[in-house]
């Protein structure tokens, strides 16, 4: 809540991201944990990561973290990406 006190991005947004950057040895147990606090907006796996994705990105998000997060989410969707 202080991110977003601070005025550096949305409390929901300092929300994924902070979870993101904790799972980060664990990307595939990020999900699970999202879901549950009612993060990301998404029908299925694929998309619910490219919302996050898009909620996270550095040009939309000014957390310090959002980068990081970035880095951990983007292979785990490439893992689910067909072909």
């Amino acid at each position: 809540r202080r991110d977003a006190a601070e005025g550096i991005c949305l409390y929901p947004q300092a929300l994924a991201i902070r979870l993101v950057v904790n799972f980060e040895d664990e990307p595939q147990e990020i999900m699970s944990c999202l879901f549950e606090a009612g993060l990301p907006a998404g029908t299925g796996f694929r998309a619910a990561v490219k919302a996050l994705l898009r909620f996270c990105h550095p040009d939309k998000c000014k957390h310090p973290k959002a980068k990081q997060a970035v880095q951990v989410l983007g292979p785990l969707l490439a893992k689910t990406s067909s072909g």
